[in-house]
């Protein structure tokens, strides 16, 4: 997020909060009030919204991508919403109060959108039902079929992190009329000298900066409201 500040990307990050790292709720997590107060900090300009709300999400993050395409700072869109469940089938999730659940916040966001285009007539129920049957069905051929994989060996495996440890290599492929292969001097078979791979230049800006939001200072900033985006809190420079 800070080198696409600082180099000004056309950038728009959308941050989901649940509002617990398992158990752990946000008073614990970041000492500033509200998530998207961490965007001034990094130079973006940040836009909070209930993420249950289809029209505010389809309004605010439609805002920021326009803003970013029209040459503004980076964008961060904070989407507030609740883990309706444990973090996993031995987690009951007591430690979410009853006034937590009862936000507006707390809801189904896929039936709260699904509500909405119904009531919006883009979608009649009846055809909203059919494909709640196929995504049923499809999730259980999906279940169905990793049941029948084979249990992982873990003195087997080789940890790598991508699917393929020829990935950076594939990627040069086109940039010629031969695959670029990468070396110490990055050639192509009829000795034309290429670039490196596109995610080659990723990788290393990846491996060089970890961001840790928890660890960054505490910034004071301006909130408005934006004319555009009624109701929504815009941290700024």
């Amino acid at each position: 997020m800070n080198i696409a500040a600082v180099e000004q990307v056309p950038l728009v990050v959308v941050a989901t909060n649940n509002h617990y790292a398992y158990s752990t709720p946000n008073d614990r997590e970041f000492a500033c009030d509200d998530l998207v107060e961490r965007a001034i900090g990094y130079g973006f300009e940040g836009y909070n919204l209930d993420g249950t709300d289809l029209a505010a999400c389809l309004d605010v993050i439609g805002g920021a991508v326009k803003r970013a395409r029209a040459g503004r700072p980076p964008q961060l869109v904070v989407a507030s919403v609740l883990r309706l469940s444990g973090h996993g089938e031995h987690d009951d999730a007591s430690y979410v109060s009853e006034e937590m659940k009862r936000q507006a916040f707390a809801r189904d966001c896929v039936k709260v959108a699904e509500q909405t285009i119904i009531e919006s007539n883009l979608l009649d129920p009846g055809h909203a039902g059919r494909m709640a049957q196929r995504r049923r069905r499809a999730g259980g051929r999906g279940s169905c079929h990793r049941s029948k994989e084979a249990v992982p060996e873990a003195d087997k495996e080789d940890w790598c992190a991508l699917s393929t440890r020829d990935l950076v290599d594939h990627v040069g492929r086109g940039m010629t009329k031969h695959e670029c292969r990468m070396s110490k001097e990055i050639k192509c078979s009829n000795d034309e000298r290429c670039r490196p791979p596109f995610w080659s230049f990723v990788f290393d800006i990846v491996s060089s900066f970890v961001i840790r939001i928890s660890s960054l200072p505490h910034e004071h900033h301006l909130s408005r409201s934006d004319p555009g985006s009624a109701g929504k809190t815009v941290a700024r420079r």
